[in-house]
Protein backbone atom coordinates (compact mmCIF):
# COMPACT_ATOMS: atom_id res chain seq x y z
CA UNK A 1 0.00 0.00 0.00
CA UNK A 2 1.37 3.10 -1.24
CA UNK A 3 1.31 6.49 0.25
CA UNK A 4 -1.73 8.76 -0.78
CA UNK A 5 -0.75 11.00 -3.78
CA UNK A 6 -2.05 14.20 -2.11
CA UNK A 7 -0.41 17.80 -3.54
CA UNK A 8 -0.56 20.94 -1.29
CA UNK A 9 0.88 23.94 -2.24
CA UNK A 10 5.11 24.76 -2.27
CA UNK A 11 5.40 27.47 -4.82
CA UNK A 12 4.66 31.17 -3.26
CA UNK A 13 4.12 33.79 -5.65
CA UNK A 14 2.94 36.42 -3.63
CA UNK A 15 1.32 37.32 -0.03
CA UNK A 16 -1.71 38.95 -0.01
CA UNK A 17 -2.87 40.30 3.23
CA UNK A 18 -6.78 40.08 3.34
CA UNK A 19 -8.75 41.54 6.49
CA UNK A 20 -12.45 41.16 5.22
CA UNK A 21 -14.96 38.84 3.83
CA UNK A 22 -15.15 40.56 0.71
CA UNK A 23 -11.79 41.44 0.33
CA UNK A 24 -11.10 37.33 0.25
CA UNK A 25 -14.21 36.97 -1.87
CA UNK A 26 -12.68 39.63 -4.59
CA UNK A 27 -8.65 38.32 -4.01
CA UNK A 28 -9.93 34.73 -4.91
CA UNK A 29 -11.87 35.63 -8.22
CA UNK A 30 -8.87 36.87 -9.14
CA UNK A 31 -6.34 34.35 -7.89
CA UNK A 32 -4.11 32.39 -10.65
CA UNK A 33 -2.39 29.97 -7.52
CA UNK A 34 0.69 30.50 -5.95
CA UNK A 35 -1.14 33.18 -3.59
CA UNK A 36 -1.15 33.15 0.06
CA UNK A 37 -3.69 35.16 1.94
CA UNK A 38 -3.10 36.06 5.19
CA UNK A 39 -6.15 36.28 7.30
CA UNK A 40 -6.52 38.99 10.26
CA UNK A 41 -8.66 38.36 13.19
CA UNK A 42 -11.99 38.33 12.49
CA UNK A 43 -15.25 36.73 11.53
CA UNK A 44 -15.07 36.13 7.79
CA UNK A 45 -18.70 34.32 7.56
CA UNK A 46 -19.44 31.34 5.03
CA UNK A 47 -16.64 30.67 2.47
CA UNK A 48 -17.75 29.25 -0.98
CA UNK A 49 -15.22 28.29 -3.37
CA UNK A 50 -17.05 26.69 -6.71
CA UNK A 51 -15.34 25.96 -9.71
CA UNK A 52 -11.63 27.25 -9.12
CA UNK A 53 -8.97 24.99 -10.16
CA UNK A 54 -5.66 26.80 -8.89
CA UNK A 55 -3.53 23.76 -9.50
CA UNK A 56 -0.39 22.78 -9.75
CA UNK A 57 0.99 25.81 -7.99
CA UNK A 58 -2.06 26.12 -5.70
CA UNK A 59 -3.31 28.42 -3.10
CA UNK A 60 -2.88 28.92 0.69
CA UNK A 61 -5.75 30.51 3.21
CA UNK A 62 -4.10 31.39 6.30
CA UNK A 63 -4.63 33.03 9.56
CA UNK A 64 -1.63 35.70 9.99
CA UNK A 65 -2.15 35.09 14.27
CA UNK A 66 -2.28 31.11 14.74
CA UNK A 67 -3.36 32.40 18.33
CA UNK A 68 -6.00 34.54 17.17
CA UNK A 69 -7.17 32.87 14.24
CA UNK A 70 -9.55 33.80 11.36
CA UNK A 71 -13.15 32.35 12.00
CA UNK A 72 -15.38 31.10 9.34
CA UNK A 73 -18.80 29.77 10.30
CA UNK A 74 -19.42 27.40 6.98
CA UNK A 75 -16.83 26.24 4.14
CA UNK A 76 -17.94 24.80 0.46
CA UNK A 77 -15.66 23.85 -1.84
CA UNK A 78 -17.60 22.30 -4.92
CA UNK A 79 -15.36 21.04 -8.14
CA UNK A 80 -12.36 22.74 -7.23
CA UNK A 81 -8.42 21.92 -6.64
CA UNK A 82 -5.15 22.87 -4.73
CA UNK A 83 -6.51 24.77 -1.55
CA UNK A 84 -4.65 24.88 1.56
CA UNK A 85 -6.29 25.64 5.11
CA UNK A 86 -3.77 26.89 8.05
CA UNK A 87 -4.12 28.05 11.08
CA UNK A 88 -7.92 28.95 11.30
CA UNK A 89 -11.49 28.20 12.68
CA UNK A 90 -14.61 26.50 11.20
CA UNK A 91 -17.44 27.26 14.26
CA UNK A 92 -20.64 25.94 13.59
CA UNK A 93 -23.50 28.09 15.28
CA UNK A 94 -26.64 26.13 14.85
CA UNK A 95 -30.29 27.40 14.10
CA UNK A 96 -33.29 26.01 15.31
CA UNK A 97 -34.53 22.88 14.00
CA UNK A 98 -31.62 23.09 11.49
CA UNK A 99 -30.57 19.76 10.68
CA UNK A 100 -28.10 17.95 12.97
CA UNK A 101 -26.25 16.56 10.00
CA UNK A 102 -25.00 19.90 8.40
CA UNK A 103 -21.90 20.21 7.35
CA UNK A 104 -19.52 22.76 9.39
CA UNK A 105 -16.94 22.08 6.11
CA UNK A 106 -17.67 20.56 2.80
CA UNK A 107 -15.97 19.07 -0.03
CA UNK A 108 -17.06 17.74 -3.43
CA UNK A 109 -15.51 16.96 -6.27
CA UNK A 110 -12.38 18.96 -5.85
CA UNK A 111 -9.07 17.37 -5.31
CA UNK A 112 -5.99 18.17 -3.43
CA UNK A 113 -7.70 19.60 -0.38
CA UNK A 114 -5.81 20.28 3.22
CA UNK A 115 -6.36 21.46 6.18
CA UNK A 116 -4.03 21.63 8.76
CA UNK A 117 -3.71 23.36 12.69
CA UNK A 118 -6.99 24.57 12.29
CA UNK A 119 -10.47 23.60 14.36
CA UNK A 120 -13.63 22.23 13.54
CA UNK A 121 -16.53 23.41 15.88
CA UNK A 122 -20.06 22.29 16.58
CA UNK A 123 -22.61 23.27 18.61
CA UNK A 124 -25.58 22.57 20.52
CA UNK A 125 -28.39 21.76 18.33
CA UNK A 126 -31.72 23.93 18.99
CA UNK A 127 -34.63 21.26 18.06
CA UNK A 128 -37.92 20.00 19.34
CA UNK A 129 -36.30 16.41 19.42
CA UNK A 130 -35.45 15.80 22.93
CA UNK A 131 -32.83 13.19 21.60
CA UNK A 132 -31.19 16.18 19.56
CA UNK A 133 -31.93 19.09 21.73
CA UNK A 134 -28.38 20.22 23.29
CA UNK A 135 -26.62 17.79 21.50
CA UNK A 136 -23.34 18.43 18.98
CA UNK A 137 -24.78 18.86 15.46
CA UNK A 138 -23.10 19.40 12.57
CA UNK A 139 -20.60 17.04 10.44
CA UNK A 140 -17.05 18.57 11.15
CA UNK A 141 -15.75 18.31 7.70
CA UNK A 142 -17.74 16.35 4.81
CA UNK A 143 -16.27 14.82 2.13
CA UNK A 144 -17.43 13.37 -1.04
CA UNK A 145 -16.13 11.96 -4.89
CA UNK A 146 -13.02 13.85 -4.19
CA UNK A 147 -9.26 12.82 -4.51
CA UNK A 148 -6.32 14.33 -2.35
CA UNK A 149 -7.64 15.01 1.05
CA UNK A 150 -5.38 15.85 3.76
CA UNK A 151 -6.10 16.74 7.55
CA UNK A 152 -2.98 16.92 9.78
CA UNK A 153 -3.04 18.37 13.93
CA UNK A 154 -6.52 19.94 13.41
CA UNK A 155 -9.40 19.84 16.60
CA UNK A 156 -12.48 18.49 16.09
CA UNK A 157 -15.19 19.04 18.82
CA UNK A 158 -18.84 19.47 20.10
CA UNK A 159 -20.19 18.06 16.53
CA UNK A 160 -22.20 15.29 15.93
CA UNK A 161 -19.32 13.60 13.71
CA UNK A 162 -15.88 14.74 13.25
CA UNK A 163 -15.08 13.81 9.80
CA UNK A 164 -17.19 12.00 7.16
CA UNK A 165 -15.37 10.68 3.52
CA UNK A 166 -17.17 9.30 1.22
CA UNK A 167 -16.65 7.67 -2.70
CA UNK A 168 -13.04 9.34 -2.69
CA UNK A 169 -9.12 8.16 -2.70
CA UNK A 170 -5.92 9.32 -1.71
CA UNK A 171 -7.02 10.40 2.11
CA UNK A 172 -4.75 11.30 4.55
CA UNK A 173 -5.93 11.89 8.20
CA UNK A 174 -2.94 12.29 10.86
CA UNK A 175 -2.27 13.61 14.43
CA UNK A 176 -5.95 15.00 14.86
CA UNK A 177 -7.59 15.31 17.92
CA UNK A 178 -11.40 14.63 18.05
CA UNK A 179 -13.80 14.96 21.05
CA UNK A 180 -17.32 15.11 22.65
CA UNK A 181 -18.56 14.03 19.00
CA UNK A 182 -22.41 12.74 19.77
CA UNK A 183 -22.47 10.20 17.29
CA UNK A 184 -18.97 9.02 15.85
CA UNK A 185 -15.23 10.31 15.55
CA UNK A 186 -14.34 9.16 11.50
CA UNK A 187 -16.29 7.81 8.74
CA UNK A 188 -15.07 6.06 5.83
CA UNK A 189 -17.26 4.84 3.28
CA UNK A 190 -15.94 3.45 0.06
CA UNK A 191 -12.76 4.88 -0.19
CA UNK A 192 -9.55 3.80 -1.83
CA UNK A 193 -5.65 4.51 -0.52
CA UNK A 194 -6.90 6.23 3.00
CA UNK A 195 -3.86 6.17 5.76
CA UNK A 196 -5.32 6.83 9.09
CA UNK A 197 -2.42 7.82 11.50
CA UNK A 198 -1.90 9.09 15.07
CA UNK A 199 -5.02 10.39 16.06
CA UNK A 200 -6.53 10.86 19.03
CA UNK A 201 -10.06 9.95 19.43
CA UNK A 202 -11.68 10.80 22.64
CA UNK A 203 -14.58 11.42 25.34
CA UNK A 204 -17.49 10.75 22.76
CA UNK A 205 -20.94 12.73 24.08
CA UNK A 206 -24.00 10.50 22.69
CA UNK A 207 -27.34 11.07 23.33
CA UNK A 208 -29.01 8.52 25.02
CA UNK A 209 -32.59 9.41 24.00
CA UNK A 210 -31.67 8.67 20.14
CA UNK A 211 -30.93 5.79 18.74
CA UNK A 212 -26.94 6.08 18.04
CA UNK A 213 -24.49 3.73 18.17
CA UNK A 214 -21.56 5.76 18.08
CA UNK A 215 -18.31 4.64 17.12
CA UNK A 216 -14.60 6.33 17.05
CA UNK A 217 -13.81 4.98 14.12
CA UNK A 218 -16.57 3.40 11.69
CA UNK A 219 -15.93 1.99 8.52
CA UNK A 220 -19.05 0.41 5.89
CA UNK A 221 -19.88 -0.07 2.68
CA UNK A 222 -22.69 1.58 -0.21
CA UNK A 223 -20.54 0.37 -3.12
CA UNK A 224 -22.83 -0.57 -6.29
CA UNK A 225 -19.89 -1.75 -8.20
CA UNK A 226 -16.90 -3.69 -6.91
CA UNK A 227 -14.42 -1.09 -7.79
CA UNK A 228 -16.57 1.16 -5.65
CA UNK A 229 -15.63 -1.32 -2.55
CA UNK A 230 -12.69 0.49 0.04
CA UNK A 231 -9.44 -0.64 -0.56
CA UNK A 232 -5.55 0.02 0.15
CA UNK A 233 -6.48 1.30 4.08
CA UNK A 234 -3.97 1.76 6.79
CA UNK A 235 -5.29 2.74 10.21
CA UNK A 236 -2.33 3.04 12.24
CA UNK A 237 -1.07 4.17 15.76
CA UNK A 238 -4.14 5.82 16.77
CA UNK A 239 -5.41 6.17 20.48
CA UNK A 240 -9.36 5.85 21.16
CA UNK A 241 -10.03 6.26 24.11
CA UNK A 242 -13.18 6.50 26.49
CA UNK A 243 -11.63 9.00 28.38
CA UNK A 244 -14.77 11.02 30.26
CA UNK A 245 -17.09 10.27 27.61
CA UNK A 246 -19.92 7.70 27.10
CA UNK A 247 -19.56 4.16 25.70
CA UNK A 248 -18.85 3.50 22.41
CA UNK A 249 -17.44 1.04 19.96
CA UNK A 250 -13.95 1.52 19.08
CA UNK A 251 -12.92 0.42 15.57
CA UNK A 252 -15.77 -0.83 13.36
CA UNK A 253 -15.59 -1.91 9.99
CA UNK A 254 -18.44 -3.41 8.58
CA UNK A 255 -19.32 -4.62 4.77
CA UNK A 256 -23.18 -3.78 3.52
CA UNK A 257 -22.39 -4.92 0.18
CA UNK A 258 -21.30 -8.25 0.82
CA UNK A 259 -24.34 -9.97 -0.29
CA UNK A 260 -24.32 -8.30 -3.79
CA UNK A 261 -22.30 -11.10 -4.97
CA UNK A 262 -19.88 -12.75 -2.31
CA UNK A 263 -16.30 -12.41 -2.85
CA UNK A 264 -16.65 -9.59 -5.59
CA UNK A 265 -17.52 -7.18 -2.77
CA UNK A 266 -15.10 -7.67 -0.38
CA UNK A 267 -12.42 -4.75 0.75
CA UNK A 268 -9.25 -5.56 0.02
CA UNK A 269 -5.73 -5.10 2.01
CA UNK A 270 -6.46 -3.38 5.22
CA UNK A 271 -3.77 -2.73 7.98
CA UNK A 272 -4.81 -1.79 11.22
CA UNK A 273 -1.87 -1.42 13.41
CA UNK A 274 -0.15 -0.51 17.06
CA UNK A 275 -3.72 1.00 17.66
CA UNK A 276 -4.89 1.85 21.58
CA UNK A 277 -8.52 1.41 22.34
CA UNK A 278 -9.37 2.04 25.66
CA UNK A 279 -13.62 1.37 26.40
CA UNK A 280 -16.19 -0.59 27.60
CA UNK A 281 -17.72 -1.81 24.54
CA UNK A 282 -17.24 -5.79 23.44
CA UNK A 283 -16.61 -4.58 19.70
CA UNK A 284 -13.61 -2.89 20.82
CA UNK A 285 -12.19 -3.91 16.96
CA UNK A 286 -14.79 -5.48 14.89
CA UNK A 287 -13.90 -6.34 11.33
CA UNK A 288 -16.06 -7.31 8.70
CA UNK A 289 -15.25 -9.18 5.23
CA UNK A 290 -11.30 -8.13 3.96
CA UNK A 291 -9.35 -9.92 1.43
CA UNK A 292 -5.42 -9.07 2.71
CA UNK A 293 -6.79 -8.38 5.99
CA UNK A 294 -3.49 -7.43 8.84
CA UNK A 295 -4.16 -6.85 12.35
CA UNK A 296 -0.95 -6.96 14.32
CA UNK A 297 0.13 -4.92 17.27
CA UNK A 298 -3.02 -3.29 18.43
CA UNK A 299 -3.39 -3.25 22.34
CA UNK A 300 -7.54 -3.17 23.74
CA UNK A 301 -8.17 -2.13 27.54
CA UNK A 302 -10.84 -2.21 29.51
CA UNK A 303 -12.07 0.39 31.49
CA UNK A 304 -15.59 2.02 32.57
CA UNK A 305 -16.65 5.69 32.81
CA UNK A 306 -18.12 5.07 36.80
CA UNK A 307 -20.68 8.66 35.87
CA UNK A 308 -21.89 7.29 32.38
CA UNK A 309 -24.72 4.71 32.11
CA UNK A 310 -23.47 1.45 30.07
CA UNK A 311 -25.68 -1.53 30.14
CA UNK A 312 -23.35 -3.25 28.43
CA UNK A 313 -19.85 -2.90 30.44
CA UNK A 314 -17.70 -5.63 28.53
CA UNK A 315 -13.74 -5.79 27.66
CA UNK A 316 -13.00 -4.55 24.17
CA UNK A 317 -12.80 -7.91 21.79
CA UNK A 318 -10.99 -8.18 18.07
CA UNK A 319 -14.00 -10.21 16.57
CA UNK A 320 -13.65 -11.05 12.85
CA UNK A 321 -16.82 -11.18 11.02
CA UNK A 322 -17.32 -13.18 7.68
CA UNK A 323 -15.39 -14.46 5.33
CA UNK A 324 -12.07 -12.63 4.93
CA UNK A 325 -8.98 -14.34 3.20
CA UNK A 326 -5.07 -13.92 3.72
CA UNK A 327 -5.77 -13.04 7.22
CA UNK A 328 -2.03 -12.15 9.37
CA UNK A 329 -3.00 -11.54 13.08
CA UNK A 330 -0.09 -10.71 15.67
CA UNK A 331 0.88 -9.65 18.69
CA UNK A 332 -2.41 -7.81 19.82
CA UNK A 333 -3.49 -7.65 23.71
CA UNK A 334 -6.92 -7.92 24.48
Amino acid sequence: MGAPKIRVPVVVTQEIYVESAAALSQALSLAQGGEVFVLAPGDYGALHISGQDFGPAGITIQSADPDDPAVFSRLSVYHSSDIAFAHVSFDYIAQPDAAISTPVTQITGSENISFAHSSFLGDPAISRDPGDHGYGAGFGLRVRDSRGILVEESDFSGLLKGIHIADSQDILLQSNEISQFRSDGINLVNVQNAQVLDNYIHSPARSFLSDDHPDMIQMWSSAETPEEMSRDVTIKGNLLDIGSGDYAQGLYISNRSLGRDGEAFIYKNFLIEENVIIGDHSNGLRVGPVDGLVITGNTLLHMRNETAPNPFNKPPQILLEGPSQNVTLTDNLA
